[in-house]
């Protein structure tokens, strides 16, 4: 058994290592908040599990769409049993024999789930790693042999061409004009993804007024009236001073531009 810190050495050098010793085992990350698990076997990867997870293969293709519930339906019928009651191996064969899906299909799903853990993996900064000799995968999954150099290529491929399309999509944001009549709202955020996020507290009092309606314009004007300087106008008999209310106005809106368009350079925020 070795050990190593992804402080020091990264998933893809550590991956190689085991492919270059065609070592059969386990490859333990451990981080506070996630245990991955990759099989390996003579340069091969076999099969990968997250988080311990124990969702049964005919569910994860119904739940990304690979398969319909028509597909399901065949299998019950041809095994006369309910198909969730299968191991991941037999519910693929059984998939295959009723032609719910064609082997090339079953293998690019297992390589797109095998590539996203990955890529996540391959952000990562920090985690314990460890490598068992000889711990073979649980009785019964789904193992499709997948080339550790192949898949750690394919996966960095993937990684560069991501970081492209975000750098275009942060400039396509800078390039466009926002005034008083755009509206905003919220970026898409995968929820299963850990990043940090920070933002200023004049970013935050102009989000906790997104609600994909309301323009820069009126959430300008919602923050001015709910300035102390308007509060204390509703409560005092002085004559209203219309310059200075003017003046605090432009300001509000010209701080609430700076905020949107920080968020979007921050890809926080989307123009609708």
């Amino acid at each position: 058994m070795f050990t190593a810190n992804l402080r020091s050495h990264n998933i893809s050098d550590i991956l190689r290592i085991i492919g270059n010793g065609l070592r059969k085992g386990r490859l333990i990350i451990e981080r506070i908040d996630s245990v991955t698990e990759i099989y390996c076997e003579n340069n091969y990867i076999t099969y990968i599990i997250v988080n311990n997870d124990r969702m049964q293969l005919g569910q994860k293709l119904l739940f990304g769409k690979y398969i319909s519930q028509e597909n399901l339906n065949q299998i019950a019928q041809y095994i006369q049993n309910n198909p969730f009651m299968l191991d991941d191996a037999s519910f693929a064969q059984a998939l295959l024999d009723t032609g719910g899906a064609t082997y090339e299909q079953i293998h690019d799903w297992s390589f797109r789930n095998l590539e996203n853990t990955l890529l996540t993996i391959m952000g990562w900064k920090d985690g314990e790693c460890r490598f068992e000799e000889g711990v073979a995968p649980p009785l019964g999954s789904l193992q499709l042999k997948t080339s550790i150099s192949f898949i750690l290529n394919h996966a960095l491929q993937t990684a560069r061409q991501n970081r492209q399309n975000t750098n275009q999509y942060s400039h396509d944001y800078h390039q466009k004009q926002i005034d008083e009549n755009s509206v905003l709202d919220f970026t898409q955020i995968n929820p299963h993804e850990n990043i940090s996020i920070e933002i200023t507290a004049a970013q935050w009092t102009v989000l906790t007024y997104f609600d994909g309606k309301m323009t820069l314009g009126e959430i300008a004007l919602e923050i001015l009236h709910s300035s102390p300087y308007m509060q204390a106008q509703k409560n005092t008999s002085d004559e209203f001073d219309e310059i200075r209310y003017n003046s605090l106005k432009e300001k509000t809106l010209s701080d609430v531009f700076i905020a949107a368009r920080e968020l979007l350079d921050n890809q926080l925020a989307i123009i609708l």
